[in-house]
């Protein structure tokens, strides 16, 4: 799981939106499965929240984990 925040509040509001819209992408395309979750505040977003899920398969009846 890996989780990323950003700090650009220090950003002319421009330069902010666009900033905050190459973060939210780039969380996407680094996950292959999982989700990207933008928090937002008095109508700013605050922080952005990256989660990967990886699954495995599972043994099919009577296979050996592993083999």
């Amino acid at each position: 799981m890996s989780s990323a925040t950003s700090n650009i509040s220090s950003a002319p509001p421009a330069l902010a939106q666009v900033a905050v819209g190459r973060e939210i992408s780039e969380a996407i395309a680094r996950i292959r499965y999982g989700s990207v979750v933008v928090h937002i505040q008095d109508g700013a977003v605050v922080q952005i929240e990256s989660t990967e899920k990886r699954r495995f398969r599972a043994p099919a009846h009577g296979e050996r984990p592993g083999s």
